[in-house]
């Protein structure tokens, strides 16, 4: 028997260091101020998109968390935070990164 959304488990506890953002920061003066070969400058760009993935992935869970506390259904939580994720990327970016540094003080588990 195969969910596609899954119930909440007691562990499901997923936190991101904020450390990953001086990885994008770092890369960032690189292939901005450095005049680098386009082979190292194609892998510091691809860098920085994996970089902010991660970070866009990570604000799509803690919004989807937080309308957990909304709606009761799983489903719509879900989808709120994967249709908000979609339509405003560079938004959720900067939302994962911030969330990162408050990462269980105000999102607390019901």
């Amino acid at each position: 028997n195969i969910k596609l959304f899954p119930e909440k488990s007691k562990n499901e506890d997923f936190k991101l260091s904020f450390y990953w953002i001086i990885i994008y920061i770092t890369m960032f003066f690189v292939l901005r101020y450095l005049s680098l070969d386009i082979k190292i400058k194609v892998i510091v760009e691809n860098i920085l998109e994996i970089v902010k993935f991660i970070y866009m992935i990570y604000g799509i869970i803690v919004i989807t968390k937080l309308l957990d506390k909304i709606f009761k259904q799983r489903f719509l939580s879900v989808v709120g935070g994967i249709v908000l994720g979609l339509s405003t990327m560079n938004f959720m970016f900067l939302f994962g990164v911030v969330a990162t540094f408050y990462s269980g003080k105000y999102i607390e588990k019901k």
